[in-house]
Protein backbone atom coordinates (compact mmCIF):
# COMPACT_ATOMS: atom_id res chain seq x y z
CA UNK A 1 0.00 0.00 0.00
CA UNK A 2 1.10 3.16 -1.07
CA UNK A 3 0.26 5.47 1.76
CA UNK A 4 3.86 7.22 2.44
CA UNK A 5 2.88 10.82 0.70
CA UNK A 6 -0.09 11.22 3.02
CA UNK A 7 1.66 10.39 6.27
CA UNK A 8 3.54 13.30 5.44
CA UNK A 9 0.66 15.54 5.90
CA UNK A 10 -0.05 14.54 9.52
CA UNK A 11 1.79 16.73 11.11
CA UNK A 12 0.88 19.78 9.32
CA UNK A 13 -3.01 19.38 9.98
CA UNK A 14 -5.30 21.09 12.20
CA UNK A 15 -9.08 21.47 13.00
CA UNK A 16 -11.28 23.03 15.18
CA UNK A 17 -14.25 21.47 17.01
CA UNK A 18 -17.83 22.32 18.86
CA UNK A 19 -18.85 19.95 22.08
CA UNK A 20 -21.92 18.52 21.26
CA UNK A 21 -22.21 15.58 24.07
CA UNK A 22 -19.41 15.12 27.28
CA UNK A 23 -17.24 13.04 25.33
CA UNK A 24 -16.80 15.55 22.74
CA UNK A 25 -13.80 18.32 22.29
CA UNK A 26 -13.57 20.81 20.66
CA UNK A 27 -10.18 22.80 20.03
CA UNK A 28 -11.61 25.76 21.78
CA UNK A 29 -12.58 23.26 25.01
CA UNK A 30 -8.43 21.62 24.65
CA UNK A 31 -6.44 24.98 24.22
CA UNK A 32 -8.76 26.39 27.39
CA UNK A 33 -8.07 23.23 29.30
CA UNK A 34 -4.20 23.22 28.41
CA UNK A 35 -3.87 26.38 29.98
CA UNK A 36 -6.25 26.54 32.91
CA UNK A 37 -3.90 23.16 34.35
CA UNK A 38 -0.35 24.31 33.23
CA UNK A 39 2.08 24.41 35.66
CA UNK A 40 2.77 28.19 35.13
CA UNK A 41 -0.69 29.30 36.09
CA UNK A 42 0.59 28.93 39.44
CA UNK A 43 3.37 32.01 38.79
CA UNK A 44 1.63 35.33 38.95
CA UNK A 45 0.42 34.25 42.48
CA UNK A 46 3.90 34.18 43.38
CA UNK A 47 4.82 36.63 41.62
CA UNK A 48 2.62 38.80 43.16
CA UNK A 49 3.41 37.12 46.88
CA UNK A 50 7.15 38.23 46.14
CA UNK A 51 5.92 41.82 44.98
CA UNK A 52 3.98 41.95 48.48
CA UNK A 53 7.13 40.83 50.36
CA UNK A 54 9.14 43.83 48.47
CA UNK A 55 6.11 46.43 49.14
CA UNK A 56 6.56 45.53 53.07
CA UNK A 57 9.94 46.52 52.58
CA UNK A 58 9.82 49.17 50.89
CA UNK A 59 6.79 50.28 53.70
CA UNK A 60 9.59 49.88 56.36
CA UNK A 61 11.76 52.13 55.34
CA UNK A 62 9.32 54.77 56.74
CA UNK A 63 9.42 53.39 59.76
CA UNK A 64 11.83 55.08 62.84
CA UNK A 65 15.31 53.06 62.57
CA UNK A 66 16.29 52.03 66.62
CA UNK A 67 20.32 51.00 67.08
CA UNK A 68 21.77 49.41 70.27
CA UNK A 69 25.75 49.93 70.20
CA UNK A 70 28.17 49.51 72.74
CA UNK A 71 32.25 49.80 72.08
CA UNK A 72 35.24 49.80 74.29
CA UNK A 73 38.89 50.92 73.26
CA UNK A 74 41.83 51.49 75.39
CA UNK A 75 44.71 53.86 73.32
CA UNK A 76 48.15 54.53 73.88
CA UNK A 77 48.43 58.08 74.56
CA UNK A 78 45.50 60.76 74.67
CA UNK A 79 45.08 64.89 74.56
CA UNK A 80 47.94 66.62 76.43
CA UNK A 81 47.57 70.27 76.74
CA UNK A 82 50.54 72.30 76.06
CA UNK A 83 49.97 74.62 79.15
CA UNK A 84 49.24 73.84 83.02
CA UNK A 85 46.19 75.06 84.61
CA UNK A 86 46.56 76.83 88.06
CA UNK A 87 45.01 74.56 90.71
CA UNK A 88 44.04 71.61 88.29
CA UNK A 89 45.22 68.64 86.71
CA UNK A 90 44.15 67.73 83.96
CA UNK A 91 45.05 63.99 83.17
CA UNK A 92 42.36 62.52 80.59
CA UNK A 93 41.82 58.23 80.62
CA UNK A 94 43.25 55.94 78.49
CA UNK A 95 40.51 53.75 77.95
CA UNK A 96 36.81 54.66 76.58
CA UNK A 97 33.54 52.71 77.66
CA UNK A 98 29.99 53.82 76.04
CA UNK A 99 26.97 51.59 75.25
CA UNK A 100 24.01 53.88 73.57
CA UNK A 101 20.69 53.48 71.31
CA UNK A 102 20.89 55.18 67.98
CA UNK A 103 17.71 56.33 66.59
CA UNK A 104 16.78 58.08 62.95
CA UNK A 105 13.97 58.80 61.58
CA UNK A 106 13.61 60.18 57.67
CA UNK A 107 11.62 63.05 57.69
CA UNK A 108 11.83 63.55 53.66
CA UNK A 109 12.94 61.27 51.26
CA UNK A 110 12.51 63.24 48.18
CA UNK A 111 10.04 60.85 47.03
CA UNK A 112 12.37 58.06 46.54
CA UNK A 113 9.81 55.58 48.86
CA UNK A 114 7.30 56.03 46.22
CA UNK A 115 9.07 55.79 43.75
CA UNK A 116 10.46 52.29 44.31
CA UNK A 117 7.15 51.66 44.90
CA UNK A 118 5.55 52.57 41.72
CA UNK A 119 8.82 50.47 39.76
CA UNK A 120 7.88 47.11 41.99
CA UNK A 121 4.45 48.00 40.46
CA UNK A 122 5.39 48.09 37.14
CA UNK A 123 8.12 45.12 37.07
CA UNK A 124 5.22 43.01 38.91
CA UNK A 125 3.09 44.04 35.91
CA UNK A 126 5.26 42.90 33.16
CA UNK A 127 6.32 39.85 34.89
CA UNK A 128 2.63 38.67 35.04
CA UNK A 129 2.15 39.24 31.33
CA UNK A 130 5.20 37.59 29.91
CA UNK A 131 3.77 34.42 32.13
CA UNK A 132 0.86 35.13 29.48
CA UNK A 133 3.42 34.94 26.75
CA UNK A 134 4.92 32.32 27.56
CA UNK A 135 1.63 30.32 28.24
CA UNK A 136 0.64 31.20 24.37
CA UNK A 137 3.29 28.99 23.52
CA UNK A 138 1.36 25.78 24.79
CA UNK A 139 -1.76 26.45 21.50
CA UNK A 140 0.47 24.90 19.06
CA UNK A 141 1.60 22.00 20.90
CA UNK A 142 -2.30 21.53 21.82
CA UNK A 143 -3.37 22.02 17.98
CA UNK A 144 -0.66 19.62 16.47
CA UNK A 145 -1.68 16.83 18.76
CA UNK A 146 -5.56 17.36 18.54
CA UNK A 147 -5.27 17.44 14.61
CA UNK A 148 -2.59 14.15 14.32
CA UNK A 149 -5.40 12.54 16.44
CA UNK A 150 -7.97 13.72 13.99
CA UNK A 151 -6.19 12.87 10.82
CA UNK A 152 -5.33 9.62 11.92
CA UNK A 153 -9.06 8.81 12.76
CA UNK A 154 -10.42 9.42 9.27
CA UNK A 155 -7.40 7.44 7.69
CA UNK A 156 -8.43 4.73 9.89
CA UNK A 157 -11.99 5.31 8.35
CA UNK A 158 -11.25 5.23 4.96
CA UNK A 159 -8.95 2.22 5.51
CA UNK A 160 -12.08 0.30 7.02
CA UNK A 161 -14.40 1.21 3.85
CA UNK A 162 -11.58 0.08 1.92
CA UNK A 163 -11.47 -3.02 3.53
CA UNK A 164 -15.33 -3.12 3.23
CA UNK A 165 -15.16 -2.75 -0.63
CA UNK A 166 -12.80 -5.60 -0.88
CA UNK A 167 -14.51 -8.04 1.37
CA UNK A 168 -17.82 -7.02 -0.64
CA UNK A 169 -15.68 -8.10 -4.09
CA UNK A 170 -14.00 -11.24 -2.42
CA UNK A 171 -17.43 -12.82 -1.82
CA UNK A 172 -18.85 -11.97 -5.00
CA UNK A 173 -15.88 -13.96 -6.44
CA UNK A 174 -16.10 -16.83 -4.09
CA UNK A 175 -19.48 -17.53 -6.32
CA UNK A 176 -17.85 -17.35 -9.85
CA UNK A 177 -14.99 -19.36 -8.23
CA UNK A 178 -17.24 -21.93 -7.65
CA UNK A 179 -18.85 -21.64 -11.74
CA UNK A 180 -15.38 -21.74 -12.79
CA UNK A 181 -15.85 -18.03 -13.74
CA UNK A 182 -13.08 -16.60 -11.31
CA UNK A 183 -9.26 -18.14 -10.61
CA UNK A 184 -8.17 -19.09 -7.03
CA UNK A 185 -5.25 -16.95 -7.28
CA UNK A 186 -7.02 -13.67 -8.05
CA UNK A 187 -9.43 -14.63 -4.60
CA UNK A 188 -5.92 -15.23 -2.56
CA UNK A 189 -4.81 -12.32 -3.91
CA UNK A 190 -7.70 -9.92 -2.30
CA UNK A 191 -7.60 -11.92 1.33
CA UNK A 192 -3.84 -10.71 1.10
CA UNK A 193 -5.03 -7.29 0.60
CA UNK A 194 -7.65 -7.65 3.16
CA UNK A 195 -5.02 -8.63 5.55
CA UNK A 196 -3.00 -5.78 4.82
CA UNK A 197 -5.42 -3.31 5.26
CA UNK A 198 -6.07 -4.61 8.37
CA UNK A 199 -2.33 -4.05 9.31
CA UNK A 200 -2.74 -0.63 8.50
CA UNK A 201 -5.99 -0.34 10.15
CA UNK A 202 -4.50 -1.93 13.23
CA UNK A 203 -1.27 0.25 12.67
CA UNK A 204 -3.63 3.35 12.66
CA UNK A 205 -5.61 2.81 15.71
CA UNK A 206 -2.04 2.34 17.61
CA UNK A 207 -0.96 6.03 16.66
CA UNK A 208 -4.05 7.46 17.58
CA UNK A 209 -4.07 5.67 20.88
CA UNK A 210 -0.52 7.29 21.16
CA UNK A 211 -1.53 10.73 20.21
CA UNK A 212 -4.66 10.42 22.41
CA UNK A 213 -1.68 9.80 25.24
CA UNK A 214 0.32 13.05 24.45
CA UNK A 215 -3.11 14.75 24.15
CA UNK A 216 -3.92 13.77 27.44
CA UNK A 217 -0.50 14.54 28.86
CA UNK A 218 -0.89 18.64 27.54
CA UNK A 219 -4.59 18.69 28.67
CA UNK A 220 -3.87 17.16 32.33
CA UNK A 221 -6.48 14.55 32.18
CA UNK A 222 -7.36 10.85 30.37
CA UNK A 223 -8.52 10.88 27.00
CA UNK A 224 -9.25 7.99 25.37
CA UNK A 225 -10.55 6.86 21.90
CA UNK A 226 -14.46 7.21 23.50
CA UNK A 227 -13.92 10.58 23.05
CA UNK A 228 -14.63 12.56 19.33
CA UNK A 229 -13.10 14.98 17.91
CA UNK A 230 -15.49 17.59 15.94
CA UNK A 231 -14.65 19.23 13.06
CA UNK A 232 -15.40 22.86 13.70
CA UNK A 233 -17.18 26.20 11.58
CA UNK A 234 -14.34 28.86 11.81
CA UNK A 235 -16.35 30.82 9.70
CA UNK A 236 -17.93 32.57 13.39
CA UNK A 237 -14.62 34.00 13.77
CA UNK A 238 -13.64 37.57 12.76
CA UNK A 239 -10.53 37.11 10.42
CA UNK A 240 -10.01 41.10 10.20
CA UNK A 241 -9.99 42.05 13.58
CA UNK A 242 -6.60 43.22 15.35
CA UNK A 243 -4.25 41.19 17.17
CA UNK A 244 -4.73 40.82 20.29
CA UNK A 245 -1.35 38.98 21.11
CA UNK A 246 -0.42 38.98 24.74
CA UNK A 247 3.20 40.14 23.83
CA UNK A 248 1.75 43.74 22.59
CA UNK A 249 0.90 44.17 26.29
CA UNK A 250 4.35 42.88 27.41
CA UNK A 251 6.03 45.29 25.52
CA UNK A 252 3.55 47.52 26.94
CA UNK A 253 4.76 47.21 30.38
CA UNK A 254 7.86 46.72 29.97
CA UNK A 255 8.17 50.25 28.76
CA UNK A 256 5.90 51.30 31.59
CA UNK A 257 8.58 49.47 34.13
CA UNK A 258 11.21 51.28 32.50
CA UNK A 259 9.47 54.73 32.38
CA UNK A 260 8.78 53.84 36.01
CA UNK A 261 12.71 54.21 37.05
CA UNK A 262 13.23 57.67 35.27
CA UNK A 263 11.08 58.95 38.75
CA UNK A 264 13.69 56.52 40.72
CA UNK A 265 16.40 58.87 39.20
CA UNK A 266 14.22 62.34 40.02
CA UNK A 267 13.63 61.07 43.50
CA UNK A 268 17.58 60.43 44.12
CA UNK A 269 18.44 64.02 43.15
CA UNK A 270 16.05 65.98 45.44
CA UNK A 271 17.10 66.75 49.03
CA UNK A 272 17.02 64.08 52.26
CA UNK A 273 16.01 65.00 55.69
CA UNK A 274 15.89 62.85 58.77
CA UNK A 275 15.79 63.80 62.91
CA UNK A 276 18.33 61.60 64.41
CA UNK A 277 18.68 60.78 68.62
CA UNK A 278 21.78 58.81 70.21
CA UNK A 279 21.42 58.30 73.87
CA UNK A 280 23.46 56.26 76.50
CA UNK A 281 25.99 56.10 79.04
CA UNK A 282 29.77 56.48 78.50
CA UNK A 283 33.13 56.76 80.29
CA UNK A 284 34.63 58.70 79.95
CA UNK A 285 31.42 60.94 78.92
CA UNK A 286 31.43 60.93 75.09
CA UNK A 287 29.95 64.97 75.16
CA UNK A 288 32.10 65.82 78.49
CA UNK A 289 35.74 64.47 78.43
CA UNK A 290 36.79 66.12 81.61
CA UNK A 291 34.02 63.67 83.63
CA UNK A 292 35.66 60.39 83.70
CA UNK A 293 33.04 58.73 85.57
CA UNK A 294 30.15 56.72 83.97
CA UNK A 295 27.57 58.95 83.14
CA UNK A 296 24.56 59.26 81.25
CA UNK A 297 24.58 61.10 78.40
CA UNK A 298 21.99 62.38 75.11
CA UNK A 299 21.13 64.53 72.12
CA UNK A 300 19.46 65.09 68.95
CA UNK A 301 19.37 67.09 65.65
CA UNK A 302 18.52 67.02 61.83
CA UNK A 303 20.55 65.49 59.34
CA UNK A 304 20.38 67.18 55.79
CA UNK A 305 21.80 65.87 52.83
CA UNK A 306 21.14 67.42 49.19
CA UNK A 307 23.74 66.17 46.05
CA UNK A 308 24.69 68.96 44.34
CA UNK A 309 25.89 68.03 41.33
CA UNK A 310 26.64 64.13 39.73
CA UNK A 311 28.24 65.05 36.83
CA UNK A 312 25.74 64.38 35.01
CA UNK A 313 25.03 60.50 36.15
CA UNK A 314 21.33 61.38 36.65
CA UNK A 315 21.43 62.43 32.77
CA UNK A 316 23.46 59.33 31.69
CA UNK A 317 20.66 57.35 33.28
CA UNK A 318 18.04 59.05 31.71
CA UNK A 319 19.70 58.40 28.62
CA UNK A 320 20.29 54.95 29.66
CA UNK A 321 16.46 54.21 29.97
CA UNK A 322 15.60 56.23 26.79
CA UNK A 323 17.53 53.32 24.72
CA UNK A 324 15.84 50.47 26.99
CA UNK A 325 12.52 51.96 25.74
CA UNK A 326 13.17 52.34 22.46
CA UNK A 327 15.09 48.59 22.13
CA UNK A 328 11.86 47.50 23.37
CA UNK A 329 9.96 49.30 20.78
CA UNK A 330 12.55 47.38 18.47
CA UNK A 331 11.59 44.28 19.56
CA UNK A 332 7.52 44.94 19.09
CA UNK A 333 8.14 46.69 15.49
CA UNK A 334 9.89 43.16 14.89
CA UNK A 335 7.46 40.81 16.76
CA UNK A 336 4.86 42.79 14.97
CA UNK A 337 6.52 42.14 11.07
CA UNK A 338 7.31 38.75 12.10
CA UNK A 339 3.47 38.18 12.90
CA UNK A 340 2.75 39.97 9.72
CA UNK A 341 4.59 38.30 7.46
CA UNK A 342 3.52 34.73 9.11
CA UNK A 343 -0.51 35.60 8.67
CA UNK A 344 0.42 36.21 4.64
CA UNK A 345 1.54 32.86 4.27
CA UNK A 346 -0.96 31.25 5.96
CA UNK A 347 -3.39 33.29 4.10
CA UNK A 348 -1.88 32.07 0.65
CA UNK A 349 -1.35 28.51 1.92
CA UNK A 350 -4.96 28.49 2.64
CA UNK A 351 -6.18 29.85 -0.78
CA UNK A 352 -4.10 27.36 -2.76
CA UNK A 353 -5.41 24.69 -0.43
CA UNK A 354 -8.38 25.99 -1.80
CA UNK A 355 -7.75 24.94 -5.46
CA UNK A 356 -6.47 21.97 -4.64
CA UNK A 357 -9.43 20.66 -2.44
CA UNK A 358 -11.89 21.11 -5.74
CA UNK A 359 -9.87 19.25 -8.27
CA UNK A 360 -9.41 16.66 -4.77
CA UNK A 361 -13.27 16.24 -5.49
CA UNK A 362 -13.29 15.66 -9.48
CA UNK A 363 -10.38 13.07 -8.82
CA UNK A 364 -12.35 11.10 -6.53
CA UNK A 365 -15.03 10.94 -8.67
CA UNK A 366 -13.38 9.94 -11.54
CA UNK A 367 -11.21 7.61 -9.11
CA UNK A 368 -14.54 5.82 -7.99
CA UNK A 369 -15.86 5.24 -11.39
CA UNK A 370 -12.48 3.63 -12.91
CA UNK A 371 -13.49 1.64 -9.59
CA UNK A 372 -16.37 0.37 -10.39
CA UNK A 373 -16.00 -0.03 -13.88
CA UNK A 374 -12.73 -2.29 -12.95
CA UNK A 375 -14.90 -4.12 -10.53
CA UNK A 376 -17.34 -4.98 -13.12
CA UNK A 377 -14.55 -6.35 -15.52
CA UNK A 378 -12.95 -8.25 -12.93
CA UNK A 379 -16.22 -10.26 -12.42
CA UNK A 380 -16.59 -11.12 -16.16
CA UNK A 381 -13.01 -12.15 -15.72
CA UNK A 382 -11.15 -9.52 -18.15
CA UNK A 383 -9.28 -7.87 -16.17
CA UNK A 384 -7.07 -9.20 -12.86
CA UNK A 385 -7.10 -8.89 -9.12
CA UNK A 386 -3.89 -6.95 -9.70
CA UNK A 387 -5.52 -4.02 -11.56
CA UNK A 388 -8.45 -4.34 -9.06
CA UNK A 389 -6.31 -4.39 -5.98
CA UNK A 390 -4.47 -1.46 -8.03
CA UNK A 391 -7.73 0.55 -8.36
CA UNK A 392 -8.88 -0.12 -5.00
CA UNK A 393 -5.59 1.42 -3.72
CA UNK A 394 -5.67 4.94 -6.45
CA UNK A 395 -9.66 5.36 -4.71
CA UNK A 396 -8.32 4.81 -1.33
CA UNK A 397 -5.06 7.26 -1.50
CA UNK A 398 -7.47 9.58 -3.50
CA UNK A 399 -9.95 9.55 -0.61
CA UNK A 400 -7.07 10.04 1.72
CA UNK A 401 -5.61 12.89 0.22
CA UNK A 402 -9.13 14.68 -0.62
CA UNK A 403 -9.84 14.70 3.51
CA UNK A 404 -5.77 15.76 3.96
CA UNK A 405 -6.23 18.46 1.76
CA UNK A 406 -10.03 19.65 3.71
CA UNK A 407 -8.37 19.20 7.26
CA UNK A 408 -5.08 20.76 6.17
CA UNK A 409 -7.36 23.78 5.24
CA UNK A 410 -8.90 24.03 8.61
CA UNK A 411 -5.75 23.57 10.74
CA UNK A 412 -3.53 26.46 8.40
CA UNK A 413 -6.61 28.38 9.25
CA UNK A 414 -7.23 27.54 12.95
CA UNK A 415 -3.58 28.25 13.36
CA UNK A 416 -3.81 31.46 11.62
CA UNK A 417 -6.57 32.41 14.21
CA UNK A 418 -4.20 31.18 16.53
CA UNK A 419 -1.48 33.51 15.49
CA UNK A 420 -3.36 36.83 15.27
CA UNK A 421 -4.62 35.70 18.76
CA UNK A 422 -8.21 35.49 17.70
CA UNK A 423 -7.96 31.66 19.14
Amino acid sequence: MRFISFFSLIFLLNVSVVSQTDNNLTLEDCLQQALVQHPLQAQPALLKNASGVRLEKIETTQMPNLEWKALGSFQSETVKFPFEMPGASIDLPLYRLQTYVDASYVLYDGGIRDAQKGLETAQLAAQEQQVQVELEKIKPMVTQSYFQVLILRERKGILEQSRQILRSKAQRLEAGLKHGIVLESDLHKLKVEDLRLQSDIDQAQGQIEGSLATLSQLLGQPIDTSYTLVVPNLGTYDWLQPAPRPEFEWFTRQKQAVLASESLITAGAKPKVAAFAQAGVGAPNPLNFFDESLSPYGMVGVNFSWKITDWKQDNRDRQLLTLQTLMIENQKDNFNHQLEIQSQQYQSIAKSLESVIARDEEIVQLQEIILEQISAQLDHGVVTANDYIEQVNQTTLARLNQQAHHIQLLQTKATYLILRGVL
